[in-house]
């Protein structure tokens, strides 16, 4: 997540997958059910103690397992950044190229956030709710991304 500056990646689907049953428990203890397409991060423990005292988190092995909303609500980086819980994505930048994709399932994100080697770029909404599946590719500017050759558009 090096856009919102937060120091740890998204696990992968099988690490989720040996964690889910804690994360289930976590979830069920502080009322937030947990969603198939929540994202999850790893995290040193240092660096999300707050989290830990309220009995938010999983630990294991020095790390603690923290859900995207509550990296967000936390007052790390990415609430640094102005991102709030509830904040709605539109559009998430392309693996590559240079436009931004409409964000009509939360597992495209996600994958973006996972695949990109460097920042991904989101457009989010915050307020009235929008049908992101409505919503049509658009040029990203142009520090979104860089431009494909037209070998690369070819293929």
């Amino acid at each position: 997540m090096s856009e919102f500056q937060l120091p740890y990646k998204a696990i992968s689907h099988a690490e989720f997958e040996t964690v889910k049953e804690k994360l289930n428990q976590v979830a069920h203890s502080i009322g937030q059910p947990l969603n198939a397409d929540t994202l999850f991060f790893k995290a040193p423990f240092k660096e999300v103690p707050e989290l830990f005292v309220g009995r938010r988190v999983f630990l294991q092995k020095g790390f603690a397992y923290v859900a995207m909303h509550q990296a967000v609500d936390s007052g790390g980086n990415a609430a640094k950044a102005g991102l709030r819980a509830g904040d709605q994505v539109l559009y998430t930048s392309s693996f590559f190229g240079d436009e931004l994709w409409p964000a009509d399932k939360l597992g495209f994100t996600k994958t973006a956030i996972q695949a990109k080697p460097d920042s991904v770029y989101f457009v989010v909404n915050r307020g009235a709710e929008v049908d992101v599946k409505r919503l049509t590719k658009r040029p990203a500017p142009p520090r979104f991304g860089r431009t494909l050759t037209e070998a690369q558009k070819a293929s």
